[in-house]
């Protein structure tokens, strides 16, 4: 079995604010049904009949007419080759060790890992454990054996039921009759394949297969191999041919991994489009389903997340619009939804004249696009800014009354109480460098006028006080 089945079907995991991805490039639309043939096999009681189950697997190795035929052929050719010098029925335990020494002294001829297909064992003498574990089990059914498939977490082999008793075949090795038993087999099985061999008594980590499962792993690890090279849209058929064969709560799971990926696939070139458009077919092929809402959510996430990495607000609230309508009431997507909205007026508040950014602020808050924090937030903003443009105009006290209206807005505001502080601080340091001036100069007169006018505007000010008590004393 091809190892990489194993790790292909991750979760989706988009970060929010991911780097921009490629730019988008057309992709075939996935086949988003089984192959009626497929659904046909997948309703046939179990088990399989020798020919029944020989056609299944060349249809599922996904070979062309011409090399089903030839397959077809060159089998049938060996077996009437070998008729007569298999054990006969009554000995079915010497029959079937004898099939697994046939089967490696005629047909198979190199342990190749990602070599799946049956038809291409047949023919060029390559194999990995499940087109080998396929080949066995047709031979057996054809000799009336009564045999069965297991799977272990990275590896396939048979069952065959004897009296008495049923015996593992590992059909990659010629030795691999009742493997434990086999010495031969011990020593050279892992440098062969790289497996360890998993013994019957391992209940949890062997399963058994009916004969559908078995052959569906023909189609998964076809699946394995197309996914590891990014061809999304052909495994996806692919698995609903699994599903329809094998038709349990598994392949339906696996199924929906096979569309998770080519939803990934497609969020990696930036098509969005294309992601919505595949979901729509696989929700049309399958009906309502979790797995696919979260999908579409998750695809709504990332594609207005790509338009907020790029600072692109507009942009993103024009895509937000023509959403999936069942992808917009997502509290994540409201979330971002909202976010582009933040940040677009963040960036237009920043230049729009300060009578209109105000208002603008509170008619976001209003319509839920801020939070009380960001109010607060770009209030300041624009206060703190007004304040100093207001000062360089008309000095420090005009600031000072911008910021006392802020307060107004945003009371108890930390940033607006210490410009508030930093503004009257230089209101102060101004009039009593003016006052010291004239002190200097001995201009009392205009010394004590100074002070006066600056002690109308700010009674209590310590520094004017100390400064008229120090006038006081010169005169």
């Amino acid at each position: 079995m091809n190892r990489a089945s194993g790790m292909i079907a991750g979760a989706l995991a988009l970060a929010l604010w991911a780097a921009a991805p490629l730019p988008a490039q057309p992709a075939d639309p996935a086949r988003m049904r089984p192959r009626p043939e497929l659904r046909d096999i997948g309703a046939l009681r179990e088990p399989l009949a020798a020919e029944v189950f020989l056609e299944a697997a060349l249809a599922l190795s996904g070979g062309t007419p011409e090399e089903a035929a030839r397959a077809r052929a060159a089998l049938a050719a060996a077996l009437e080759s070998a008729e007569g010098s298999l054990p006969g029925p009554s000995d079915p335990g010497a029959r079937a060790e004898a099939l697994l020494s046939f089967l490696h002294a005629r047909i198979l001829k190199r342990y190749v890992e990602s070599q799946t297909r049956v038809d291409r064992a047949v023919l060029t003498g390559e194999y990995n454990c499940v087109s080998s574990a396929v080949l066995y089990a047709y031979l057996a059914k054809k000799a009336g054996l009564s045999v069965s498939g297991v799977r272990t977490p990275d590896h396939a082999l048979c069952v065959v039921e004897l009296p008495g008793r049923p015996v593992d075949v590992e059909t990659t090795n010629r030795y691999g009759f009742d493997p434990g038993s086999r010495k031969e087999f011990l020593d050279s099985f892992g440098r062969t394949t790289g497996y360890a061999y998993v013994p019957p008594g391992r209940k949890d980590a062997r399963r058994g297969m009916g004969d559908r499962e078995f052959l569906g792993l023909i189609l998964s690890n076809r699946i394995a191999e197309l996914e590891l090279r990014g061809r999304w849209e052909e495994s996806v058929g692919l698995a609903f041919d699994y599903d329809a064969l094998v038709g349990s709560p598994e392949s339906r799971t696996f199924l929906l991994d096979r569309i998770s990926n080519l939803t990934a696939g497609r969020h990696a070139r930036n098509d969005w489009d294309g992601a919505f458009s595949a979901l729509a077919a696989a929700a049309a092929a399958l009906g309502p389903s979790p797995r696919l809402a979260e999908l579409e959510a998750v695809t709504a996430q990332a594609a207005l997340s790509w338009f907020g990495s790029r600072s692109d607000w507009s942009g993103g609230l024009d895509y937000a619009r023509r959403l999936p309508p069942s992808a917009v009431p997502d509290p994540r997507v409201q979330g971002l939804v909202r976010a582009l909205a933040e940040g677009r007026l963040r960036d237009s508040v920043r230049t729009a004249p300060f009578a209109e950014a105000v208002p603008a602020v509170e008619d976001a808050r209003a319509e839920g696009i801020l939070d009380a924090r960001g109010r607060a937030e770009l209030l300041e903003y624009l206060y703190v800014n007004e304040a100093n443009a207001e000062a360089k105009r008309s000095g420090w006290l005009a600031g000072i009354a911008v910021l006392e209206r802020g307060l107004d807005r945003v009371p108890g505001s930390g940033a607006l109480t210490s410009a508030r502080r930093v503004f009257r601080s230089n209101w102060t340091a101004e009039v009593h460098n003016r006052f010291a001036a004239h002190f200097n100069a001995r201009r009392f007169e205009e010394a004590a006028r100074v002070l006066e006018e600056g002690l109308a505007l700010d009674p209590g000010n310590p520094t004017l006080l100390k400064d008229f008590e120090t006038l006081r004393a010169a005169r």
